[in-house]
Parts: structure tokens; C-alpha cells; sequence
């Protein structure tokens, strides 16, 4: 099977306003765990835009403006890159990719009038944040923590190519038909009924301290529900279905 790996380095961390300044996917043939075709690329705005790289994203990526202005690609022509090898793959896969990298795509592709191809080549995205049955003392999603437990080394992280890479990897540890599985599982937003001496344990398991809803909660896959509650000493509540 062909998947299609994808990062996006972007101006922010603000999905609603924040513009993609570099693309790294790889087409990737999940049998032999090796890439096909590999896009790596800066992008370059319009100075009518006035894309500004804030001071984070700098600090945390190393992309300086001017980088993007010297060896950068327009929208139009990376996207159309992206778009011929979507159409060679089954599946995209990103991590974190549902609440990140997914709306930022769509959010770019109706900028660029591009919908009309992005419908043609649209592929199921699969979440290796969400969708992939780690270990359960792995309660920590993010991807350093699990590149560092699979023993992988990011040479250049948040350098969106290498970041799709190792990725990759991380998922080739897994039965591609079982991720596939648990992608098409909904996915839960759910909250720990803990007190507050005992918000450790939710701590203890991932859940995180979430403000609009004056809990702590964490994503759980509808058909790993079952299993989440039976492990804990505390009462499970559904908040919300993706």
C-alpha cells in the first residue's frame, strides 16, 4: 500500500490564521516500510499577503524569511506537487493531523480556488496521533516522546520533511491494517470525574486540564472506550464525538 506521509511548518501555531511556509510529504510504500517520492519544499506568499513568520515558529524551525524568499516555490506550484502524489497514495497521514494539519490544508486549498482538485484526489486521512494502538504506558502523544520509546532519531526535527520521515517510521511499527481499523473509529473527546486531589491519576494517564470545560480530558477511539475505563480508578464521561 502507497500513503502518503504529510507535515506542514507553518507562520504559527494558529490554525485559523496561520499560513504553511513549508511542505514535506512522502509517498510511501508501507510493505517494504521505504519512500517512493519525497517533496520537500519552502513556500513563498505573495508580499501582497504580508506573511510574516512569527517568532516562535523561527525559533522553533530556524526558517528565516529569508530563506523562503531565496528558495522558495509559490502556493500554486507546491500544492500541485502535493496534489499529483495525494493521487498515487490510498491514504494521507499526519501526526496530530486531524486538529492541525488537515484544516490547515483545507484553509490553503480554498485559498489557491483549488477545491475542485482537492476533491479529485481526495484521499482518508489517518491520525498516527489518534489512530495507532501504542502501548498503553505510552500515554503521551506527542512526537518526540514516541520517537524517543520506538528508539528513532529525528536529525532535523520541526523540518517538515524530516518530521514526515520519522513519522513513517514510528508507524511501520505497527499492522497498517490495524491503524487503518482504528482510523475509521470515532473518536472521543472524554473527561476524568477525578477531585482535585486526585487529579494526578488523570494526569498519570494522559488526560490533560482543559479550561472551556473545567476538566481534564483526553481522546479516546469509540472502540477503545471499553478498555480506557476498565483501566482506571476513576469514572469515564463522553464530552463530545469528532
Amino acid at each position: 500500500m502507497k500513503v502518503l506521509g504529510l507535515d506542514f511548518e507553518t507562520t504559527s501555531l494558529d490554525t485559523k490564521t496561520t499560513r504553511v511556509i513549508e511542505i514535506g510529504a512522502v509517498l510511501w510504500e508501507t510493505e517494504r516500510k521505504a519512500p517512493l517520492e519525497l517533496l520537500s519544499c519552502l513556500v513563498l506568499h505573495s508580499p501582497n499577503e504580508n506573511v510574516v513568520i512569527g517568532k516562535e515558529t523561527l525559533e522553533i524551525t530556524g526558517i528565516r524569511i529569508e530563506d523562503v524568499k531565496e528558495h522558495g516555490i509559490t502556493p500554486l506550484d507546491a500544492f500541485s506537487a502535493l496534489h499529483k502524489m495525494m493521487a498515487r497514495s490510498e491514504y494521507v497521514v499526519a501526526h496530530n493531523g486531524t486538529f492541525f494539519d488537515k484544516p490547515i490544508y483545507e484553509a490553503e486549498v480554498k485559498r489557491l480556488g483549488m477545491e475542485d482538485v482537492a476533491r479529485n484526489c481526495f484521499r482518508p486521512w489517518i491520525d498516527t496521533r489518534l489512530d495507532v494502538a501504542y502501548p498503553r504506558y505510552m500515554v503521551t502523544r506527542n512526537a518526540g516522546y514516541l520517537e524517543t520509546e520506538h528508539k528513532l532519531v529525528n536529525p532535523f526535527p520541526h523540518r517538515a520533511v524530516f518530521d514526515t520521515l520519522t513519522m513513517l517510521q514510528l508507524l511501520s511499527n505497527y499492522k497498517i491494517e490495524d491503524v487503518i481499523k482504528l482510523s475509521k473509529s470515532p473518536t472521543l473527546l472524554v473527561k476524568a470525574n477525578v477531585s482535585y486531589d486526585d487529579r494526578e491519576k488523570a494526569k498519570n494517564r494522559g488526560y490533560r486540564w482543559d479550561k472551556p470545560t473545567n476538566s481534564w480530558v483526553k481522546y479516546v477511539k469509540e472502540s477503545e472506550l471499553d478498555m480506557e475505563k476498565s483501566e482506571v480508578n476513576f469514572e469515564v464521561a463522553i464530552v463530545s464525538k469528532l
